[in-house]
């Protein structure tokens, strides 16, 4: 008899265990979800549906990642001129019991006068980057400026085109910011920044500010 009812009973811990999980997430994407709306309405953004951004940058390097990809939050104005892109964007890497859930927040900036070859850049990393020199994705460095060179990798596929975009100024000033620089990239019109994880809204306007520095630098 005891074997039985120590069964039921483990069934049901494990369910309430589980029904509490799932409601506290609930909750947690409900709060974040009013995070953003109050952030949204204080910096004059208003809420887009996902696929107007990914029908005209869904070709940017971070929208490609992974598998299962969805845009979770994403709001849009013109805060300084041109068009900006706010929001929380998610995939997954792996399956089973490897898969790894990636939730990031992004600031993308569409503006027409930029022209850029396609580009990742990100801070330089030993591990990360031996692992892609093996698969051949080794980066562009600068002979002439050995200082950027050991503190960001860029890739890209045209590294004439690179370092034409990426000038000495260029370089400078991004090297010398206050901050330590995020993930940075861009293919034409579009300039992407984000941390490399999920930020408390209220604390969107530094993005924004950071985006804003960045995009100036390109920009001219």
């Amino acid at each position: 008899m005891n074997q039985p009812i120590t069964l039921v009973v483990l069934v049901v811990v494990i369910a309430v265990v589980v029904i509490g999980a799932v409601a506290a997430a609930a909750r947690a994407r409900r709060q974040r979800d009013q995070a953003w709306a109050d952030t949204a309405l204080q910096l004059g953004f208003s809420s887009r549906p996902a696929p107007e951004l990914l029908d005209r940058y869904g070709s940017l390097p971070f929208f490609q990642k992974g598998h299962s990809r969805k845009v979770e939050a994403l709001f849009h104005g013109t805060p300084w001129g041109p068009e900006v892109w706010l929001g929380d964007y998610r995939w997954i890497t792996g399956s089973g019991k490897s898969q790894h859930i990636h939730r990031v927040t992004f600031c993308l900036v569409g503006d027409p006068r930029l022209a850029l070859p396609r580009f990742e850049l990100a801070p330089e990393h030993p591990f990360v980057d031996k692992v892609a020199t093996l698969f051949g994705l080794g980066d562009v460095d600068f002979d002439e400026d050995p200082e950027f060179s050991r503190a960001f990798r860029l890739t890209g596929a045209d590294p004439a085109a690179l370092r034409e975009t990426f000038t000495a100024t260029v370089r400078t000033q991004l090297l010398h910011r206050p901050e330590r620089l995020a993930h940075l990239e861009g293919v034409g019109q579009a300039l992407l920044l984000h941390p490399g994880r999920r930020i408390a809204p209220p604390t969107a306007h530094e993005l924004l500010r950071q985006a804003q520095e960045i995009h100036a630098i390109f920009a001219g």
